[in-house]
């Protein structure tokens, strides 16, 4: 009875996929959410993903070439470290299901920096935010949404958005702003081709920088699809170009 009903709900999925792609606009949100989770993680159980590979940090005129080692959690932590010529440094974010999530930075030094709270309240890992937004579906107070079809020139693409909702009158819309990410898909493929977001400066909130994560070379991984290249740019500019070579799940 258990294989039946599995076979039917591929059944119904791949019928789905089917009408999204000849017709995006058609789509549910519901069923456009359901086959990015399904096209991610199949049926595969997880609760972290370490990836390591080679980066590139592009800082104006201030190319550094090494390794990265980054660690995401279904609960929206993350640790990544960049070993440059020039040292080590470290990037990490607590779990999302804290009531106050806390980022820091650590530099060549060993010194470690909070970073503003701002730039704190995605709950997931930028490099691999639908490992947190997929996992159970959206944790208490998240919210997850299909925006809509995004056209632009390198194509048309299905858009699900994350936020949290706060309660407070007074801030509730600024913060819903700062927790907001967009997840684009391919309309073939329903995997992540873009995630965007905005950061914010330390002593501005107020201010919007456009970040976009591009995602490329999906590999299956213990039954995860995990992109092996991730680019990173800020405000339009390539600012870290990451090509994995080796990824775990557990």
């Amino acid at each position: 009875m258990r294989i039946r009903q599995w076979i039917i709900a591929l059944m119904v999925i791949s019928f789905c996929a089917i009408t999204i792609a000849q017709d995006p606009s058609s789509a549910l949100p519901s069923t456009v959410i359901q086959l990015a989770a399904s096209a991610f993680q199949g049926n595969s159980a997880f609760t972290q993903v370490s990836l390591v590979g080679r980066a590139r940090s592009i800082q104006g005129s201030l190319i550094e070439d090494g390794t990265i080692n980054l660690t995401a959690g279904a609960n929206g932590a993350y640790q990544i470290d960049y070993q440059f010529s020039g040292g080590v440094r470290t990037e990490t974010q607590t779990s999302s299901s804290h009531s106050d999530p806390s980022c820091s930075w650590t530099d060549v030094t060993g010194t470690s920096h909070p970073a503003a709270q701002q730039n704190c309240l995605l709950g997931v890992a930028w490099f691999l935010p639908e490992l947190a937004m997929f996992e159970g579906l959206p944790s208490a107070g998240a919210n997850l949404s299909f925006a809509g079809i995004v056209s632009e020139n390198r194509g048309s693409y299905l858009d699900i958005q994350s936020r949290t909702n706060f309660n407070n009158p007074h801030s509730a819309a600024l913060m819903t702003h700062l927790s907001t990410i967009d997840l684009l898909l391919s309309a073939d493929t329903y995997l992540p081709c873009l995630g965007r977001y905005m950061a914010h400066p330390d002593a501005n909130s107020n201010v919007d920088i456009p970040v976009e994560i591009q995602f490329t070379g999906y590999r299956q991984v213990s039954g995860l699809a995990i992109p092996f290249r991730i680019q990173r740019s800020l405000n339009g500019t390539l600012v870290l170009d990451i090509t994995i070579e080796t990824a775990t799940v557990q």
